[in-house]
């Protein structure tokens, strides 16, 4: 008796579904086209996507190739070829090797525009301290020595593993511009921290035992 029962159960629940279905077929076969075409371009994207990585890759490696063989004008065609919509890493890191490209033909206003748009448009943070130091280094007898600190002065911060090279150089830059009185505190720093790698330890080490000379 309950099997009957449990019988007719689903054929009204089967009724339900057909009547639900023939009232909004119309609906329902636009949404599942819909899912279908949606589906679709999603598919054909990731699959594109993955093309214009792979060609942002193969140009980049080209790039280096290129510039090692002495060919540096055909490596900064090469890098111009790259598409921005290669995903940011061969995006930025075109401009860093373009800049390093531009310097080897003598092009330094070039190599700081790269670094300069690196700075300001690209994605990949953990590469900016060094656009940056490159930049400063760059500029060093160009730019006004304060305008260059303040571009070091957040890898200077006690949290920043950049803080040794970044006082290091600064310090440099206020000798350049005849600040002595700002430069020692930064060397004194350097070397009175424990953490101060060997190597920059050593070089501010020669250069007071130089001066004191």
């Amino acid at each position: 008796m309950a099997d009957i029962f449990q019988e007719v159960n689903e054929s009204v629940q089967q009724d339900k579904w057909l009547n639900f279905f023939k009232k909004h077929q119309k609906r329902l076969s636009s949404l599942a086209t819909s899912i279908i075409v949606i589906t679709a371009i999603i598919v054909y994207w990731q699959h594109r996507q993955s093309e214009i990585r792979l060609e942002g890759s193969a140009k980049y490696s080209d790039a280096i190739f290129l510039s090692a063989s002495g060919r540096n004008k055909t490596a900064m065609d090469v890098l111009e070829a790259i598409p921005e919509k290669s995903g940011h890493v061969y995006s930025d890191l075109s401009k860093l090797l373009g800049a390093s490209i531009l310097l080897k033909m003598d092009d330094q206003k070039g190599a700081e525009e790269s670094y300069s748009a690196f700075l300001e448009k690209g994605k990949i943070k953990s590469l900016k301290p060094l656009a940056t130091l490159k930049l400063v280094l760059l500029q060093a007898d160009s730019a006004p020595v304060d305008q260059l600190i303040e571009k070091l002065r957040p890898l200077m911060k006690d949290n920043s593993p950049w803080r040794f090279i970044s006082k290091e150089i600064a310090a440099h830059l206020h000798l350049n511009a005849g600040q002595a009185d700002k430069a020692a505190p930064l060397f004194k720093s350097l070397l009175e921290d424990k953490k101060t790698p060997a190597t920059i330890r050593s070089r501010v080490m020669m250069f007071q035992h130089k001066k004191g000379q």
